[in-house]
């Protein structure tokens, strides 16, 4: 657990790793912390930010972990994803949860997790922007009040059970200059407005 705001983790390329512990990195109502070059594995979630703002998670690596490779909730906000590599966690790569709004993840490898790369709930004003969501079950799923997100210039590749990107019950997300490719369903929308195709240039 990071008991401090305004510090730097780096761990230089080593490992935190557990059997069946709750969570890799805890931050609890922290802010300008940023944790970068770990390793982190064989926890519950390896990343989990609760009330936390301004933080930055770059250049990780999260593997293998019983639910999320990172998860984001209750109002953590203001935060930057950025260039980490997230695959073959049970559950999903990355989560942001209970109006966890106005992040960024950026340029991210998001493979082979088990049920979907990266997953919305009640979270809006995010950036999805430049990543690699390749061999999970679903690419992007988006639910439950999720608006005004944008979705643009991603790699949506061979998603192998269900959606390339999946919308219910919310709107005025913008999805644009995306690959969808050999997904099993490359999109699928329920009960929302949104708005696809900016038009080149943007």
């Amino acid at each position: 657990e990071v008991e401090r705001d305004n510090i730097v983790i780096d761990g230089v390329g080593y490992t935190v790793r557990q059997r069946g512990g709750a969570r890799g990195i805890l931050l609890y109502h922290r802010s300008n912390v940023t944790i970068k070059n770990i390793e982190i594995k064989a926890f519950s979630y390896g990343i989990y930010l609760c009330g936390s703002s301004n933080n930055s998670i770059t250049g990780n690596n999260l593997t293998t972990n019983n639910w999320y490779g990172i998860r984001l909730t209750m109002s953590s906000n203001y935060n930057k994803i950025v260039g980490n590599n997230i695959t073959e966690n049970n559950v999903g790569g990355i989560w942001l949860e209970a109006s966890s709004n106005h992040n960024i993840i950026v340029g991210n490898n998001i493979t082979e997790n088990q049920w979907v790369g990266i997953q919305l709930s009640d979270s809006s004003n995010n950036g999805i922007v430049g990543n690699n969501i390749v061999n999970n079950s679903h690419g992007i799923s988006i639910g439950d009040t999720s608006d005004y997100n944008s979705i643009v210039g991603n790699n949506i590749t061979q998603n192998k059970w269900l959606r390339g990107i999946y919308l219910y019950r919310s709107s005025n997300n913008s999805i644009y200059h995306n690959n969808f490719i050999n997904n099993t369903h490359q999109a699928y929308v329920s009960k929302s407005m949104n708005v696809w195709d900016d038009d080149y240039p943007s």
